[in-house]
């Protein structure tokens, strides 16, 4: 409990329902046996993807820990959200759903910045770009000829 009695203790989580606003310690303390795995596979996963030469630093393991336990929350919350058909429009939902979709925006990003993605958005980004810019270039080598 708290220094005046009131609320609940520190570290409770008494009010998570879907997972997404959770601690990351406190979720990391409270994996069932599947979820550990699964932490695990995640993480060696993305660690194996890293080329031979590539120094994984403590950077590194620490945006692939955080990369797996939003895996987690993730999961959590689509079974929470299925479980409790909880698919409508109440600012309830939507409020979950904007935290999911940024969940899931800065998972793409880390993965990103970490060269861990290869078909992520900002990798057709810049192909879409490159292809533009190699088509302006032909048109315009075109024109001059």
């Amino acid at each position: 409990m708290s220094d005046n009695n009131a609320g609940a203790p520190e570290g409770n989580d008494n009010a998570v329902t879907h997972g997404l606003f959770q601690k990351k310690q406190n979720l990391r303390d409270n994996l069932t046996d599947h979820e550990e795995r699964m932490l695990v596979d995640v993480a060696v996963d993305l660690i194996e993807r890293f080329p031979d030469e590539a120094e994984v630093g403590a950077y590194e393991r620490g945006a692939i820990e955080n990369i797996a336990l939003d895996t987690i929350k993730r999961m959590r919350a689509n079974e929470y959200i299925l479980t409790n058909d909880f698919l409508d429009e109440t600012e309830k939902s939507n409020r979950a759903n904007q935290v999911y979709s940024r969940i899931m925006s800065d998972t793409t990003s880390e993965l990103e910045r970490l060269g861990l993605l290869k078909e992520g958005p900002e990798m057709r980004k810049a192909e879409a770009s490159e292809s533009w810019m190699d088509a302006i270039s032909d048109a315009t080598d075109r024109a001059d000829d």
